[in-house]
């Protein structure tokens, strides 16, 4: 649970770095929690084949395209919504996937929701 809320952690900085028009550390926030949701699916990839190394892969779907472009808002900057949207997204895919580990995880990407966002 340490690393989910440091994901979490990870979010409302980027949030921050976004509304404060800081687009490169924003960006790059979000593009760090987008890579844990990889690394989540790594780990579930390794307990699925029992091992830790890959020679080759299994051509594994990437979970968190299924959530891009569901970000609720649109400002109309290019930037800024494109960053808003990898937040978004990092946070539902990551949410998906921490209940595989954790069956009792509350889901927290509803934080995000246009509430927050807007």
């Amino acid at each position: 649970m340490e690393n989910v809320n440091r994901f979490w952690f990870v979010q409302i900085q980027a949030l921050g770095k976004l509304y404060r028009k800081d687009f490169l550390i924003s960006s790059h926030l979000a593009n760090m929690n987008l890579n844990e949701t990889l690394v989540q699916q790594m780990v579930l990839r390794d307990r699925e084949h029992g091992t830790n190394h890959h020679r080759y892969g299994y051509e594994e779907k990437l979970a968190y395209v299924n959530n891009k472009n569901k970000c609720p808002v649109k400002t109309g900057n290019e930037d800024f919504d494109m960053i808003a949207d990898k937040i978004y997204c990092a946070a539902i895919t990551y949410d998906e996937l921490t209940m595989l580990f954790y069956p009792e995880y509350k889901t927290r990407c509803s934080y995000l929701d246009g509430r927050l966002l807007a």
